[in-house]
């Protein structure tokens, strides 16, 4: 009797794929979101392509689908299309897999204009729009690379007084959209410039090259930044997993990248960051296993890893290289979890590449390091 209790609970809830509604999408966007926060992104990744394809079932990702809606339907079907673009983005980038979405499927961002003073969400989907762009290229070269940045930098220049400088903040939900717009634009500069980090001599030292490789220096430092103030005013970023692992990312690929890990102010940012995530209820006990009960739930297990080797990182003053004597490549796990962040805790024993690429959570399949 109980398995057919189970049986028919299943096919009630099937009816979300049979008969999907704009209703049914938002609470599977809202269910998607709790899973991603509560540290469970593999789940909340796998949600999100059938949340996404509900979506589209709809019509939603065309402006002609949702053309013969009623007229009172219509900016709601917008605003939960573009919602899915925006965690589909952020999200993608995170994991660095790619995306379901193509930049023509984000008509609805289109409204986000650049004539000045954008507000928190136009911002949000400006860079949104960049990012797609930039994804949907196979092959990104360095002047290209200073093409995005500009435009993202005009995005971001355009954006209202508030989001751009903190003495224009008046309220604390000004505060709290400056520092997650902070997050939000160092962490797409990074993204940008992954070129930067590949020491090729064909590119090393020209001006492109030497632009990337200034930004994303200051992009990291100024994402640990941010999210160190944000704490200070708030608890929302770690109970955010796109901000804790935007921050993470950033704060450990500064203690293994050459030209960062020996920095003074750089490593202070990293005890800093560390001691934020030490200090707070959600980390009371860093070392120790996960626990669903205690206050730990809020960080998912690649981040836990990640922490344990920065701190490992710090306590060393740095990540030791990998001996070059040795020709056996450590094994490679058979999935990756969090945009390369799940084994963050066996470092020692690879190399330089695989240290970066695993801090960054980005597919730098070609950094070489001297």
């Amino acid at each position: 009797m109980f398995a057919v209790r189970r049986a028919l609970q299943a096919l009630r809830l099937a009816n979300f794929l049979f008969r999907p509604s704009l209703q049914a999408i938002q609470a599977l966007l809202i269910i998607g979101k709790t899973i991603l926060n509560n540290g469970q992104p593999g789940a909340a990744w796998a949600l999100l392509g059938t949340t996404t394809r509900l979506a589209q079932t709809l019509g939603l990702h065309a402006e002609k689908g949702v053309a013969h809606w009623p007229e009172r339907t219509r900016p709601e079907a917008r605003a939960v299309w573009s919602a899915i673009v925006v965690h589909e983005c952020f999200l993608s980038l995170c994991y660095d897999r790619p995306f379901m979405l193509s930049p023509s499927s984000s008509w609805t961002l289109q409204h986000a204009s650049r004539n000045g003073n954008l507000s928190y969400n136009n911002a949000v989907q400006l860079m949104v729009r960049i990012m797609l762009n930039l994804t949907a290229e196979q092959h990104t070269s360095l002047p290209r690379s200073t093409e995005l940045l500009a435009e993202l930098d005009n995005a971001y220049y355009v954006t209202e007084a508030h989001l751009r400088s903190r003495q224009q903040c008046h309220s604390l939900q000004q505060h709290l959209e400056h520092l997650s717009i902070q997050l939000y634009y160092h962490f797409c500069i990074s993204f940008i410039c992954r070129p930067a980090f590949q020491r090729l001599e064909q590119v090393a030292g020209g001006p492109h090259y030497m632009v990337l490789l200034s930004r994303v220096k200051s992009s990291l430092m100024s994402t640990s930044k941010a999210f160190l103030e944000f704490l200070a005013l708030s608890l929302v970023p770690l109970r955010s997993w796109s901000l804790v692992h935007i921050a993470l990312s950033a704060t450990l690929l500064l203690s293994v990248w050459e030209e960062t890990r020996n920095d003074p102010e750089c490593r202070k940012l990293q005890q800093q960051v560390i001691d934020a995530f030490q200090q707070s209820e959600c980390a009371s006990n860093v070392t120790g296993p996960k626990s669903s009960s205690g206050n730990m739930q809020w960080l998912s297990d690649s981040h836990i890893r990640a922490l344990i080797a920065l701190t490992d990182s710090v306590r060393a003053g740095s990540i030791p290289s990998r001996d070059i004597s040795s020709t056996t490549p450590p094994p490679r796990p058979e999935t990756w979890e969090s945009a390369g962040l799940a084994e963050t805790s066996s470092w020692p024993g690879q190399n330089t590449t695989d240290e970066i690429s695993l801090a960054c959570g980005y597919g730098f399949a070609n950094i070489k390091s001297t």
